[in-house]
């Protein structure tokens, strides 16, 4: 149904290397698993390469530390977490990637 991959990253070195090796479109960031959203938000702004893509948040505290920093195009897609769509999440993944443009 949808021609994409996706990628995952365990560190902002390691996306920074996906970024140069693969076209990205956007990145898809669940912070509720960080201990400090804004000071990874921060960092992640630091990387040009990182900052230049969409930021597709997930959760609100994420959402909101994000907001706050700048240079950053964020687009939260806020679904409960007992209501998993992914139907949603792609509809957000498309229009981030088309923001790019």
């Amino acid at each position: 149904m949808f021609n994409h991959r996706i990628l995952e990253a365990d560190d902002l070195e390691q996306a920074q290397m996906l970024v140069r090796v693969w076209q990205v479109d956007v990145i898809v960031l669940d912070g509720s698993y960080l201990d400090d959203s804004t000071d990874y938000l921060q960092s992640l702004s630091q990387c040009s390469e990182l900052a230049s893509l969409p930021l597709i948040t997930l959760d609100i505290k994420t959402t909101e530390a994000a907001n706050q920093v700048d240079n950053l195009l964020v687009f939260p897609c806020l679904i409960p977490d007992n209501k998993q769509n992914v139907g949603q999440l792609w509809e957000v993944i498309q229009i981030a990637a088309s923001s790019k443009s």
